[in-house]
């Protein structure tokens, strides 16, 4: 497990969010990370909106959905520096 997903499984557990956020959290941090693969921390805003504008018009997703995944990388950023989120 990579230093920064072990630091977001830990903030996830300290702020007792249930399973299925949990799980959605690291999910949406895990595709993130598969899309331009690399690490989330290496990104910055422009890459982070490309890639929920490619879930919305190219995959067809929710806006619920990406919203909830805007709100993963908005948790993860809180607790960790990542380029210019």
């Amino acid at each position: 497990m990579s230093e920064l997903r072990e630091a977001m499984v830990d903030k996830i557990l300290l702020k007792g969010f249930t399973p299925r956020t949990q799980k959605i959290y690291l999910d949406a941090v895990s595709l993130l990370a598969r899309h331009y693969h690399t690490s989330p921390d290496q990104l910055d805003q422009d890459a982070i909106q490309n890639w929920l504008l490619h879930l919305v018009k190219e995959r067809y997703l929710a806006t619920a959905t990406c919203r909830v995944y805007l709100t993963a990388l908005r948790f993860l950023s809180s607790g960790f520096k990542l380029a210019t989120m």
